[in-house]
């Protein structure tokens, strides 16, 4: 059942970097495995049937990357739509995400992506799951946090 959501993981994480950010994942051989922490980490919470939260690490020149690509612009964006932008896409890999895990006719109240490190992850959220998805312009760690045990995955 962990390989499978991790599949699932994997496949909206990738699904939201391809249509939002316009970036693609490489192969293994080419991916360029994270050094030192990463350059941001944002996270949405959620409540429904079950809580947890979503957690994206971005390393490697990610986050300018996909804040540029996002907004059109060739220039840096700031730090805040850089922030933003990492927050979105979190945001869209969550809602993705849950129905494929719990089903469709399960509703989630989503949260305000914020910055992980408001975040505390020790007590309820013991059960996570985690995916690398090295990227052309960079990498990410994608976290999924379920209080409790992972429900059983719906087709």
């Amino acid at each position: 059942m962990k390989n499978q959501l991790r599949t699932k993981i994997y496949n909206a994480a990738v699904l939201t970097f391809e249509e939002m950010g316009f970036m693609f994942p490489v192969t293994e051989n080419e991916a360029e495995p994270p050094a030192g922490a990463p350059e941001a980490t944002v996270c949405v919470q959620f409540n429904g049937p079950f809580s947890g939260g979503l957690v994206i690490k971005a390393y490697g020149g990610l986050l300018a990357a996909l804040a540029a690509n996002m907004l059109g612009e060739s220039d840096t964006p700031s730090e805040q739509q850089q922030l933003d932008a990492l927050g979105e896409v979190a945001n869209v890999i969550c809602g993705n995400l849950l129905p494929s895990v719990a089903g469709t006719t399960e509703v989630f109240d989503l949260g305000t992506p914020s910055r992980a490190a408001e975040i505390e992850f020790a007590g309820g959220w013991a059960s996570s799951t985690d995916v690398h998805i090295a990227l052309d312009q960079g990498s990410a760690d994608v976290l999924f946090y379920i209080d409790g045990e992972v429900p059983a995955l719906k087709e």
